[in-house]
């Protein structure tokens, strides 16, 4: 999967592409939905990060790297989607698809980004089950080391570690662009020695007379 960073241009969005058919999985970064899309249908995929039933009311707060959406699943509107959305639990892949609505002033969030909107569910497909973690992926839970480095692909999905990630390649993207402005080329070569998985040889940098 390749990850790309900031806004996301209208022809440059993720896809998965099934066995005949074209498919989008999303259309929409999460923290995109916003009330200018109110009316609006958009396409969404992220973790689980909290469900919540209401009894014909599903919510599930929807993260992806740009933050929440409030999914809401109707049990009078969409029974078919309803009934399967019970099982879903925090950390499952989703995909979801349906029209962007205003929230109700009760449940305005003015804490959140997205916290004026939320997405009715109409389609909605499991890309990815999960057990249940050994960690939330939330800056503010108290994990020892070790455990966060045997689980590093869950760590790798708690804000403060994207923050990270971000960083690193927003330096690494200006130290290219400014050195490619320069007339300078990329060659890789290695640093002492270079491993290569599945056993193959090493190279090693010969020394200098």
């Amino acid at each position: 999967m390749v990850c790309r960073s900031g806004t996301v241009n209208e022809g440059a969005r993720f896809r998965l592409v099934e066995e005949g058919q074209g498919v989008a999985y999303r259309d929409r970064w999460c923290g995109e939905v916003r009330e200018e899309l109110i009316g609006r249908r958009v396409r969404v995929a992220g973790w689980v990060h909290r469900r919540r039933d209401h009894g014909g009311l599903i919510f599930i707060d929807l993260r992806d790297r740009s933050g929440l959406l409030q999914l809401v699943i109707a049990a009078d509107k969409q029974p078919d989607v309803h009934t399967r959305s019970q099982g879903l639990r925090s950390e499952y892949v989703l995909s979801a698809a349906g029209e962007v609505v205003a929230r109700t002033p009760e449940r305005v969030n003015p804490n959140l980004a997205t916290g004026a909107v939320e997405l009715l569910v109409d389609q909605l497909e499991v890309l990815a089950a999960a057990h249940t973690p050994p960690f939330f992926p939330e800056d503010d839970l108290e994990v020892e080391e070790t455990l966060r480095l045997k689980y590093r692909y869950i760590d790798l999905r708690r804000p403060r570690m994207y923050r990270n990630l971000l960083l690193r390649h927003q330096v690494v993207q200006a130290v290219r662009r400014y050195l490619e402005e320069q007339g300078f080329l990329e060659v890789e070569t290695p640093i002492l020695t270079k491993s290569t998985p599945e056993g193959a040889r090493d190279f090693l940098v010969p020394a200098s007379g």
